[in-house]
C-alpha cells in the first residue's frame, strides 16, 4: 500500500514538473523532429534552447543523435560516386557502327 501511494505521488510530481518545464525543455518528439537541424547547427533562439536542454537531460535522444551523427559521417566518408559511364574506346565504337552500317547481327 505504501509503494504504491510513493508511486503515485511520484507519478503527480513528474506530471506537474513536465507542466512547469514545458515551456523551457523540450520533448522526445520534439527533439526527434529537429535532430537533423541540431546536426547542422541551423537551430536558433528558443527552440535551440529547449532541444539542448532536452538533449543535456535525456540518454535516448542524445544516442539518437550520436547515431545520426555517425550515420552521416559514414556516408561522407563514402564520398560521391562516379555516376558518368566509361568511355567506349574509338575502336570498339568504330566497328560497331560499321556493322549496323552492313546490317551484319
Amino acid at each position: 500500500m505504501v509503494r504504491s501511494r510513493i508511486a503515485w505521488e511520484w507519478r503527480r510530481i513528474t506530471v506537474h514538473m513536465e507542466l512547469i518545464l514545458k515551456p523551457w525543455v523540450a520533448t522526445c518528439a520534439e527533439t526527434q523532429k529537429y535532430l537533423s537541424e541540431e546536426l547542422d547547427g541551423e537551430l536558433r533562439g528558443r527552440t535551440a534552447r529547449r532541444i539542448g536542454r532536452h538533449l543535456a537531460r535525456c540518454p535516448h535522444c542524445r544516442e539518437a543523435l550520436r547515431s545520426l551523427r555517425r550515420t552521416v559521417d559514414g556516408l561522407r566518408k563514402l564520398g560521391r560516386a562516379d555516376t558518368s559511364p566509361d568511355p567506349v574506346p574509338t575502336s570498339v565504337a568504330s566497328q560497331v557502327v560499321d556493322r549496323i552500317r552492313r546490317g551484319d547481327p
